[in-house]
């Protein structure tokens, strides 16, 4: 499938975005994850109020984007299912991606190994749905349901799902928790060459580096907010992470490499 009308993060820190009861809260984060300097954000309901609420979230993302039209701007619906998701917020207007937790249901509840027609028939729906502007981010062994605990298995679900979904997007177990490094080199090693990886939990300052070294993107939530979970962004942890981000891309263009 051609991607040629996607457009991608400039760069791949995506500040995450947790709205609470509506666009205002959104609007102002977006202008500091802007002054940041970040590659663009994600927008996800997460509070009661627009948890399972598409009309609330898709008004703050529409606010976003008018607010802020060169920003690159993701969405994620935690009360759609992937097809749905991607159905309803592909069409949005200005939308640059949808990411979803799970992006094949059946990861949830069997093993890779398992039920093959079934994930055909259910990957070849999201593909057909995927076909839009907007970058799918699929959540592959993502915290909760989703999540593999075996390193193998977990290999064999991005192996499968990868062909699906334009990025890639994993975690740790839970919420804050990062990614085990060799578990990140284990699924990086089964990307097709030119695709892409992204990381949605546990990344901060301290851990940046390596999380760089593997993945294309990483979305961060937790390690830049005042609280976890408040929706609302330290303007020094925000700064701090760019800051590593930019370490990072000096030493690539140096050459240095670091473990």
């Amino acid at each position: 499938m051609s991607t040629e009308t996607k457009k991608y993060p400039s760069n791949p820190i995506l500040p995450v975005i947790h709205l609470q009861h509506g666009s205002a809260l959104a609007v102002s984060m977006a202008e500091k994850a802007i002054e940041a300097g970040a590659g663009g954000v994600f927008v996800i309901d997460h509070r009661p109020g627009t948890f399972k609420n598409e009309g609330i979230l898709a008004e703050a993302v529409t606010d976003v984007i008018t607010e802020f039209p060169e920003l690159w701007v993701g969405v994620n619906c935690l009360g759609l299912t992937a097809i749905k998701s991607i159905e309803f917020f592909g069409k949005e207007t200005g939308v640059d991606a949808v990411w979803v937790d799970n992006a094949l249901d059946w990861q949830s509840r069997m093993s890779v190994r398992q039920d093959h027609r079934h994930m055909e028939e259910e990957g070849s729906a999201l593909r057909s749905v995927k076909k839009g502007n907007a970058v799918v981010f699929g959540g592959v062994s993502m915290k909760g349901t989703g999540y593999v605990r075996d390193d193998e298995e977990a290999s064999r679900l991005v192996a499968h799902s990868q062909k699906y979904i334009d990025v890639v997007t994993t975690s740790g177990v839970g919420t804050g928790q990062p990614i085990e490094k060799p578990r990140l080199q284990a699924l990086r090693d089964v990307i097709y060459q030119g695709d892409k990886l992204a990381v949605a939990s546990g990344v901060d300052r301290d851990n940046l580096y390596w999380h760089l070294q593997l993945a294309d993107y990483v979305l961060v939530g937790s390690s830049i907010e005042t609280e976890p979970l408040s929706g609302i962004f330290d303007k020094n942890k925000l700064a701090s992470l760019m800051s590593a981000y930019l370490e990072f891309e000096l030493d690539n263009l140096a050459g240095i490499k670091k473990s």
